[in-house]
Formats: structure tokens, sequence, C-alpha cells
């Protein structure tokens, strides 16, 4: 997570209950990935620019992991990049299946009706993100 703070309660509340959990500060769009089976990004890319997101997306599917779940918007039917709102932590939905992202339809989709959201289940690596020479440019190698 970005957040010290929160970090720091996990690991406090959590840190030895479960001998697989960890927790660490690090920034999804400069650090890598561990390989794990599952790297979970709900309610994270919303918050993103396309750019930034776009390096998470890039680092989590070099990774070597197997799933990524991430929220994403169904109903949204354009993608509307506002970097100057998101670097004043603001969110916008995003649809992960759409431009920029283009991550095609999930494996699974779990349904939030009631936050027009739902957590989608793509597996590794991600269909767009290793063709992206765009995105393989800007992200940290």
């Amino acid at each position: 997570d970005i957040s010290s703070d929160l970090i720091r309660a996990h690991k406090a509340n959590y840190g030895g209950t479960h001998e697989n959990w960890s927790f660490f500060h690090a920034s999804i769009t400069m650090h890598p990935f561990p390989k794990v089976d599952l790297i979970l990004m709900r309610d994270v890319l919303i918050h993103l620019s396309f750019k930034d997101s776009s390096c998470a997306l890039h680092l989590a599917s070099m990774s070597g992991s197997k799933y990524l779940l991430a929220s994403t918007y169904p109903a949204v039917r354009v993608n509307k990049d506002e970097e100057r709102a998101m670097a004043e932590g603001a969110f916008r939905p995003v649809n992960l299946e759409l431009h920029p992202y283009n991550l095609g339809p999930p494996q699974y989709l779990f349904s939030e009706p009631e936050n027009n959201r739902a957590l989608g289940l793509w597996k590794f690596p991600l269909q767009r993100q290793h063709e992206c020479q765009t995105v393989q440019s800007m992200c940290p190698k």
C-alpha cells in the first residue's frame, strides 16, 4: 500500500497470523509486484491516471502472478482520464474492458449492483499489457 499508516496497522493487527500474508510500503506504479496467486486491486485504478494505472497493470502482469482481481465498472462506455483530478486523490469509474486498458472480458465478474461496479477476474499475463510498447517504455523496468 502507499499508506505507511495503513501498513503499520495491518502489521499490528494481522502480522504473524497468516504465514503467507505480508504488508509493505510501495508504489504500484514504480515497484515490481511479488509473484503470487492473486493480485487484488479493489478501488485502486479509479484513483490513478491512465498512465499510472497502465504502469501498475504492466508491472502486475510482468510479475509472474496467476490472476488479477480488480474493480471495474461495466456500465461505463467511455473511460475518461482526469489526470489533474487524480493528482488530488479524486476518483472516476473505469471499465477495464475498454480503451486504454483493453483487458477484454474478465474470466469471471463478481457484481456489486449497489455500487454499479464489479470485481473482474483476469488471468495473467494480461492480453494488452504485454503488447503495448508505450506502456513498457514509460514504466520502470
